[in-house]
Formats: C-alpha cells, structure tokens, sequence
C-alpha cells in the first residue's frame, strides 16, 4: 500500500509540474519584443551602402537592442538555443513577430505614401513657381528686346533724319 502510495504520489507530482520556460531564458513576451527589434536592425543593415562598416555598425545597434532590454549577448543567445529545442513555443512567438514586422511594414508603406503624395504636391508647386518666372523672364526679355529695337529704329530715324537735314543744308 505504501509503494502505491509513493507511486501515486510521485505520477501526481510529476503530472502538476508542467515543463515551464526556466527563468534564465527571456520570456517569451520580451522575446518577441526583442525579435522585433532585432530584425528591424537587420534589415535596416541589409541595406546599408557601406557593407564593409556593417559589422562594426551592427555591433552598435545590436548592443543598444540588448541595452534596452537589460539583457546581454550571452543571455539572447541562451534564451534562442532554448527556443530551438522548444519549436512549438517558438513558433507561436515568431508568429506574433511576423505579425507585428507586417503591421510595421503597412504603416511604413502609408507613411511612404503620403510623403510621396506630398513630396509631389511641392514639386508641382515649385514647378508651376519656376514657370511662372521663366515665362516672366522670357516677357522681359521680349520687352528688353521690342524697347532695344524700337530704341534702334528711333536712332536710325534720328539719324537719317539729321542725315538728310544736313544734305538739304549743303544742297542748298
């Protein structure tokens, strides 16, 4: 009776302790968080000109990531092999980090929109400005041009004027 006591007590105890994640591995709350974050970094440095700097750049960005959570490298790194081993919970974070990464990237293609729209809106304007004064400088420069002219053709009369003044002076 008392080994199947023992027994029983033994397949209750280990039946209430479900396997929960330790406490030396990120949560996985906070580890979405980071994901986050840290794929945001990597694509930001994906498209860095400058491959050659990446790493050291990188190295920054990933620290700050790291510092904003209060985790280090060593920790991260814990908490993924973790994860590796544990796919199913995994998963259902990558799930929430592919969602949030999506949600991101809509708001960023919005935002680029509109700024595009703008970006439009004040080069039209600047366009239809630059024409304005490019046909006003043009109108000018007519002008200039009609008063250079009329200009001419008042001192060539002048002067034919005053040349046939002077042959009717000598002719007489």
């Amino acid at each position: 009776m008392r080994k199947l006591i023992s027994a029983l007590c033994l397949a209750l105890a280990v039946s209430a302790c479900k396997p929960g994640i330790p406490a030396e591995v990120i949560q996985p709350r906070q580890m979405e968080d980071i994901l986050v974050d840290i794929h945001l970094v990597d694509g930001f440095l994906a498209v860095m000109p400058a491959q050659d700097s990446v790493k050291q750049i990188g190295a920054a960005y990933y620290q700050g990531v790291y510092k904003k959570f209060g985790i280090d490298s060593a920790r991260y790194t814990r908490s993924l092999d973790y994860y590796y081993t544990n796919p199913e919970v995994f998963n259902g974070i990558y799930t929430k980090v592919t969602g949030r990464l999506k949600k991101l990237q809509v708001a960023q293609s919005k935002k680029d929109s509109l700024e595009l729209v703008e970006a439009g809106k004040r080069a039209s304007k600047i366009s239809k400005r630059d024409s304005v004064k490019k046909a006003d400088s043009l109108k000018k420069v007519f002008q200039l041009k009609k008063t250079d002219s009329l200009k001419k053709v008042k001192a060539d009369s002048v002067k034919r004027n005053t040349k046939r003044k002077i042959k009717n002076v000598i002719s007489r």
